[in-house]
Protein backbone atom coordinates (compact mmCIF):
# COMPACT_ATOMS: atom_id res chain seq x y z
CA UNK A 1 0.00 0.00 0.00
CA UNK A 2 1.38 3.29 -0.91
CA UNK A 3 2.35 5.14 2.11
CA UNK A 4 -0.13 8.37 2.89
CA UNK A 5 2.85 10.01 4.72
CA UNK A 6 4.90 9.70 2.33
CA UNK A 7 2.55 12.68 0.37
CA UNK A 8 1.99 14.69 3.60
CA UNK A 9 5.72 14.98 4.43
CA UNK A 10 6.45 15.93 0.26
CA UNK A 11 3.48 18.01 0.87
CA UNK A 12 4.71 20.28 3.65
CA UNK A 13 8.65 20.30 2.20
CA UNK A 14 7.47 21.70 -0.93
CA UNK A 15 5.32 24.26 1.04
CA UNK A 16 8.02 25.27 3.06
CA UNK A 17 10.37 25.27 0.40
CA UNK A 18 8.23 27.85 -2.23
CA UNK A 19 7.69 30.15 0.76
CA UNK A 20 11.30 30.10 2.59
CA UNK A 21 12.23 31.56 -1.46
CA UNK A 22 9.39 34.07 -0.99
CA UNK A 23 10.15 35.04 2.72
CA UNK A 24 13.58 35.42 1.95
CA UNK A 25 13.61 37.37 -1.24
CA UNK A 26 10.33 39.54 -0.72
CA UNK A 27 9.32 39.21 3.19
CA UNK A 28 6.22 37.55 2.43
CA UNK A 29 4.80 34.39 1.49
CA UNK A 30 3.25 32.70 -1.39
CA UNK A 31 -0.46 32.63 -2.01
CA UNK A 32 -3.54 33.89 -1.17
CA UNK A 33 -6.24 33.05 1.82
CA UNK A 34 -8.13 31.20 -0.55
CA UNK A 35 -5.12 29.11 -1.82
CA UNK A 36 -4.13 28.42 2.00
CA UNK A 37 -8.06 27.44 2.76
CA UNK A 38 -7.96 25.09 -0.51
CA UNK A 39 -4.54 23.46 0.39
CA UNK A 40 -5.52 23.73 4.59
CA UNK A 41 -8.36 21.43 3.02
CA UNK A 42 -6.40 19.20 1.43
CA UNK A 43 -4.10 18.77 3.67
CA UNK A 44 -6.48 17.74 6.20
CA UNK A 45 -8.00 15.23 3.87
CA UNK A 46 -4.59 13.13 3.59
CA UNK A 47 -4.25 13.39 7.90
CA UNK A 48 -7.56 11.49 7.84
CA UNK A 49 -7.45 8.77 5.54
CA UNK A 50 -3.56 8.00 6.91
CA UNK A 51 -5.02 8.04 10.73
CA UNK A 52 -7.85 5.83 9.39
CA UNK A 53 -5.74 3.42 8.07
CA UNK A 54 -3.39 3.61 10.84
CA UNK A 55 -6.74 3.09 13.57
CA UNK A 56 -5.50 6.72 15.45
CA UNK A 57 -7.85 9.17 14.20
CA UNK A 58 -8.68 10.92 17.44
CA UNK A 59 -4.18 10.69 18.56
CA UNK A 60 -3.98 12.69 15.00
CA UNK A 61 -6.65 15.38 15.86
CA UNK A 62 -5.79 15.71 19.39
CA UNK A 63 -2.13 16.79 17.97
CA UNK A 64 -3.15 18.95 15.57
CA UNK A 65 -5.52 20.96 18.02
CA UNK A 66 -2.21 21.06 19.90
CA UNK A 67 -0.23 22.28 16.95
CA UNK A 68 -3.18 24.92 16.67
CA UNK A 69 -3.49 26.17 19.82
CA UNK A 70 0.62 26.68 19.85
CA UNK A 71 0.10 28.55 16.43
CA UNK A 72 -2.27 31.19 17.52
CA UNK A 73 -0.86 31.52 21.17
CA UNK A 74 2.01 32.53 19.18
CA UNK A 75 0.05 34.45 17.00
CA UNK A 76 -1.44 36.30 19.77
CA UNK A 77 1.63 37.34 21.68
CA UNK A 78 3.09 38.92 17.86
CA UNK A 79 5.84 36.16 17.58
CA UNK A 80 4.00 35.11 14.35
CA UNK A 81 3.49 36.98 11.75
CA UNK A 82 -0.28 36.72 9.89
CA UNK A 83 1.17 35.31 6.89
CA UNK A 84 3.83 32.71 8.75
CA UNK A 85 0.61 32.03 10.75
CA UNK A 86 -1.03 30.55 7.86
CA UNK A 87 1.80 28.71 6.74
CA UNK A 88 2.22 27.08 10.16
CA UNK A 89 -1.47 26.28 10.27
CA UNK A 90 -1.42 24.54 7.06
CA UNK A 91 1.60 22.30 8.40
CA UNK A 92 -0.68 21.81 11.81
CA UNK A 93 -3.49 20.04 9.85
CA UNK A 94 -1.45 18.26 7.43
CA UNK A 95 1.74 17.03 9.65
CA UNK A 96 0.94 17.74 13.27
CA UNK A 97 3.30 14.90 14.77
CA UNK A 98 6.67 13.39 13.21
CA UNK A 99 7.57 9.93 14.59
CA UNK A 100 4.17 9.50 16.55
CA UNK A 101 5.57 11.61 19.12
CA UNK A 102 7.23 14.78 18.02
CA UNK A 103 4.93 17.55 17.87
CA UNK A 104 6.08 19.31 14.27
CA UNK A 105 4.72 22.89 14.78
CA UNK A 106 6.24 23.45 18.30
CA UNK A 107 9.36 22.04 17.75
CA UNK A 108 9.70 23.51 14.30
CA UNK A 109 8.95 26.87 15.85
CA UNK A 110 11.00 26.97 18.91
CA UNK A 111 14.29 25.69 16.89
CA UNK A 112 13.88 28.24 14.23
CA UNK A 113 13.07 31.11 16.68
CA UNK A 114 16.78 29.61 18.36
CA UNK A 115 18.63 29.49 15.29
CA UNK A 116 17.23 32.77 13.38
CA UNK A 117 18.43 34.39 17.17
CA UNK A 118 21.71 33.21 16.65
CA UNK A 119 22.04 34.53 13.33
CA UNK A 120 20.61 38.07 13.35
CA UNK A 121 23.06 38.11 16.63
CA UNK A 122 26.06 37.64 14.86
CA UNK A 123 24.67 39.61 11.70
CA UNK A 124 24.36 43.12 14.03
CA UNK A 125 27.90 42.26 15.99
CA UNK A 126 29.16 41.85 12.70
CA UNK A 127 27.67 45.18 11.48
CA UNK A 128 28.37 47.43 14.70
CA UNK A 129 31.84 45.94 14.82
CA UNK A 130 32.29 47.39 10.93
CA UNK A 131 31.36 50.40 12.27
CA UNK A 132 33.06 51.30 15.59
CA UNK A 133 36.47 49.97 13.19
CA UNK A 134 35.80 52.72 11.07
CA UNK A 135 35.62 55.16 13.73
CA UNK A 136 32.16 56.39 13.29
CA UNK A 137 29.59 56.94 16.46
CA UNK A 138 26.82 54.15 17.38
CA UNK A 139 24.59 55.63 19.88
CA UNK A 140 25.97 58.86 20.88
CA UNK A 141 22.94 61.01 19.22
CA UNK A 142 20.72 58.52 21.68
CA UNK A 143 18.83 59.20 24.33
CA UNK A 144 19.54 56.06 26.45
CA UNK A 145 20.94 54.29 29.35
CA UNK A 146 24.18 52.17 29.36
CA UNK A 147 22.88 49.06 29.61
CA UNK A 148 19.97 49.57 26.97
CA UNK A 149 22.92 50.82 24.31
CA UNK A 150 24.82 47.26 25.18
CA UNK A 151 21.51 45.28 24.37
CA UNK A 152 20.89 46.96 21.52
CA UNK A 153 24.56 46.38 19.96
CA UNK A 154 23.23 42.55 19.43
CA UNK A 155 20.19 43.17 18.40
CA UNK A 156 19.91 46.92 16.15
CA UNK A 157 22.53 48.51 14.08
CA UNK A 158 22.90 51.11 11.41
CA UNK A 159 21.18 50.41 8.20
CA UNK A 160 23.69 50.17 5.54
CA UNK A 161 22.74 51.37 1.82
CA UNK A 162 22.20 47.84 0.36
CA UNK A 163 19.66 46.18 2.95
CA UNK A 164 16.24 46.01 1.73
CA UNK A 165 14.21 44.64 4.87
CA UNK A 166 15.51 46.13 7.83
CA UNK A 167 12.67 48.31 10.71
CA UNK A 168 13.39 51.00 12.62
CA UNK A 169 13.63 51.13 16.32
CA UNK A 170 13.93 54.88 17.01
CA UNK A 171 11.58 56.57 18.94
CA UNK A 172 11.97 60.59 19.31
CA UNK A 173 15.25 61.08 20.82
CA UNK A 174 16.18 57.10 22.32
CA UNK A 175 15.02 54.18 20.40
CA UNK A 176 12.83 51.12 21.64
CA UNK A 177 13.50 47.58 22.56
CA UNK A 178 10.05 46.17 22.84
CA UNK A 179 7.58 47.50 19.67
CA UNK A 180 6.64 44.87 17.46
CA UNK A 181 8.20 44.62 13.98
CA UNK A 182 4.69 43.16 12.18
CA UNK A 183 3.15 45.70 9.93
CA UNK A 184 5.72 48.44 9.97
CA UNK A 185 7.36 49.66 6.75
CA UNK A 186 10.71 48.96 6.19
CA UNK A 187 13.49 51.27 6.58
CA UNK A 188 14.68 53.44 3.55
CA UNK A 189 16.94 55.64 5.66
CA UNK A 190 21.21 55.00 5.68
CA UNK A 191 22.33 55.36 8.97
CA UNK A 192 18.99 54.80 10.99
CA UNK A 193 19.20 52.34 13.87
CA UNK A 194 17.71 49.53 12.49
CA UNK A 195 16.88 45.93 13.76
CA UNK A 196 16.86 43.26 10.73
CA UNK A 197 13.58 42.14 9.10
CA UNK A 198 14.57 38.44 9.53
CA UNK A 199 12.61 35.86 7.41
CA UNK A 200 11.36 32.82 9.61
CA UNK A 201 10.19 30.09 7.52
CA UNK A 202 13.49 29.63 5.71
CA UNK A 203 14.83 28.90 9.57
CA UNK A 204 11.54 26.90 9.68
CA UNK A 205 12.69 24.43 6.64
CA UNK A 206 15.71 23.90 7.96
CA UNK A 207 14.24 23.35 12.01
CA UNK A 208 11.85 20.60 9.79
CA UNK A 209 14.85 19.13 8.18
CA UNK A 210 17.02 18.42 11.69
CA UNK A 211 13.38 17.03 13.25
CA UNK A 212 13.47 14.98 9.87
CA UNK A 213 17.22 14.07 10.27
CA UNK A 214 17.69 13.55 14.38
CA UNK A 215 13.72 11.96 15.41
Amino acid sequence: MFDIEIIRLCFVIGLLAINSFADFKYRTIFGSDKIYASLGIAGFTLLMFDSFFADDVMWALFMAVINITFVLFFWRIKMLASGDVLVMLLISVTMPVWNDWVLVVPASLITAYIISGISGLFYNLFLNFETLFRHESLFEKYSASIIKKIITFGIAHKRRCWEKHTISIEKGTGFSLTSSPYDKEFSKIDGQLVSPAIPLIPFVLISFGLILLFF
